[in-house]
């Protein structure tokens, strides 16, 4: 019973761990492409770095899978300005 109940801790505890995982490396690239000075609307990046205040606090919270969401979407949003830019800048 005691070994039946410490594989289950273990394995608690390991998913606890996995939830977390990544979430500041998904923090520091979305502050380097913050850094990059991509070209978007002031809404759409002031929408990400909220989104990237909510993910850290979510993250501090102990709430993985949910800041991950905020920081996906973040990221997302990043990735589709950094997109139109590099389209913009073949036009020409």
């Amino acid at each position: 019973m005691n070994f039946r109940r410490f594989v289950v801790m273990v394995g608690l505890l390991a998913a606890l761990t996995a939830c977390g995982q990544g979430v500041p490396e998904q923090m520091d690239k979305i502050d380097k492409m913050l850094q990059t000075q991509i070209p978007m609307a002031p809404e759409d990046r002031a929408r990400v770095e909220s989104l990237r205040a909510e993910g850290e606090r979510l993250f501090k919270e102990g709430k993985g899978d949910d800041a991950i969401k905020a920081l996906k979407e973040a990221k997302k949003m990043l990735e589709k300005a950094a997109d139109a830019n590099l389209l913009n800048k073949s036009d020409g």
